[in-house]
C-alpha cells in the first residue's frame, strides 16, 4: 500500500534561483542548431539512453516522493514516447524506448559547463543560452503532472541542495513553480515546451535518420541494448548525426564542414590543456577518439556527399532543414571558400 508523503500530488513547489552555478557542474544538452552556434565553446557529442516505459501501477519517483502510476500517468509518458523518443524494433512490446540527444561533451578536467564563469556565473547567459538549460530544474521527458517528482528528486541531490534553491511550499523569497501538477510559472512554462518543440525538430531532422543508421549494429542487438544506460547517457561521437545533415543537401554539407573544422580547432586547444593535468584520461582518451572520427569525417566530406543514410530525402525536406540550421549565404561564407 503507497504511504502517503508530504510529495503527493497537488503540492506547491518553489524555486528560488540565486544564479549560484552550483547546478552547472557538466556540459549542457543542446539542440544540433544551438550546438552548431556555440561550435566554438562546447565539443558537441551524440548521447544515447533506454528510457522505462511505465505500467500502471509502477513506482514513480524516490524515497518519500513516490507515487503509484496510475492509467493517465502512463498514458502522458506514452504520449512523450511518441513526439520525442525511438520505438525499439523487435517482436513484442518493449520496456523502453531510446533517446538520441546532442550535448556538450564534458572538458577533460574541468568539472564543470565549458561557460560556467569563476564568479558562478554563467557567461552566454544573454548569448543564446541553451534552452534545456533554462528549463532547469523541470524534465521536458517527464509529463508536467508528475514535474513534482522531478523537483522532490532534485531537492536531494547535492548540486541543488547545497543551493536550497528547490522548496517545497512557498515562501517570501522564492516563486511558485508547480501547484496542483500544474506548472504555474510562466518562464518555466515557456522553456519547458520550447525544450519539448527543440526534441521535436531533433528527431525530424535528423534522430530518425540516426537511429535507422544505428539500427543494426546497436538497436537491433540486446547484448548492445543491454551496455545503454538508464541513468545517464552512452556517448559516442557527433558522426552519426553530421553524416545525417550532410546528406540532406550541399548547403547542409558544407555547414557540417565548417562545424567539423570548428571542433577540430576546440579539440585541439583543450586536449593541450588537458594533458597538464593526467587525472581525468579516460575523458582525455575519448575525446582523442572523437578527434579521429570527426578529422575523418572532415576529409570525406571535402570531396563530396556522405553515404549511409538510408531514408528518402526531397527538396521541400531539405529546404525546412536548412531554415530550422538558420542557413544562410553568410553563414556557409567560410566553407564554400575553403571548397574552392
Amino acid at each position: 500500500m503507497l504511504r502517503r508523503t508530504s510529495h503527493m500530488r497537488g503540492d506547491t513547489w518553489s524555486l528560488h534561483c540565486s544564479a549560484c552555478g552550483k547546478c552547472c557542474n557538466c556540459a549542457p544538452a543542446f539542440s544540433l542548431p544551438e550546438l552548431f552556434y556555440h561550435q566554438n565553446r562546447f565539443i558537441g557529442c551524440l548521447g544515447i539512453r533506454r528510457m522505462e516505459r511505465p505500467r500502471p501501477g509502477d513506482f514513480l519517483g524516490h524515497g518519500d516522493a513516490m507515487v503509484a502510476a496510475n492509467d493517465a500517468d502512463c498514458a502522458a509518458f506514452e504520449e512523450i514516447a511518441r513526439a520525442y523518443l525511438h520505438s525499439v524494433p523487435g517482436p513484442g512490446e518493449s520496456d523502453y524506448d531510446i533517446l538520441l540527444a546532442t550535448q556538450g561533451f564534458d572538458t577533460p578536467g574541468l568539472d564543470r559547463c565549458a561557460a560556467l564563469g569563476y564568479d558562478g556565473r554563467c557567461t552566454i547567459h544573454a548569448n543564446r543560452k541553451p534552452v534545456g538549460c533554462r528549463a532547469v530544474p523541470l524534465d521536458p521527458l517527464v509529463p508536467d503532472r508528475l514535474q513534482h517528482l522531478v523537483l522532490a528528486e532534485r531537492q536531494i541531490d547535492a548540486d541543488f541542495s547545497g543551493a536550497g534553491c528547490i522548496q517545497h511550499g512557498t515562501n517570501s523569497n522564492s516563486l511558485p513553480l508547480i501547484r496542483n501538477s500544474v506548472v504555474v510559472d510562466k518562464e518555466a512554462k515557456s522553456a519547458l515546451a520550447e525544450r519539448r518543440r527543440n526534441l521535436l525538430q531533433d528527431k525530424r531532422f535528423w534522430g530518425n535518420a540516426v537511429f535507422q543508421l544505428l539500427e543494426p549494429e546497436l538497436f537491433s542487438q540486446p547484448a548492445s541494448m543491454a551496455r545503454i544506460p538508464t541513468e545517464g547517457f552512452m556517448i559516442m561521437s557527433l558522426a552519426p548525426v553530421l553524416i545525417a545533415i550532410a546528406e540532406v543537401s550541399e548547403r547542409c554539407r558544407l555547414r557540417c564542414v565548417e562545424y567539423l573544422e570548428s571542433q577540430l580547432a576546440l579539440s585541439d586547444h583543450v586536449l593541450r590543456a588537458s594533458s597538464l593535468d593526467a587525472t581525468d584520461e579516460t575523458s582525455s582518451a575519448q575525446l582523442r577518439a572523437f578527434t579521429r572520427t570527426n578529422m575523418a569525417l572532415w576529409n570525406s566530406m571535402q570531396t563530396g556527399r556522405v553515404f549511409g543514410v538510408r531514408d528518402a530525402r526531397s527538396p521541400e525536406h531539405a529546404a525546412a532543414t536548412e531554415a530550422w540550421l538558420e542557413l544562410s549565404p553568410v553563414a556557409t561564407r567560410s566553407a564554400l571558400a575553403a571548397s574552392g
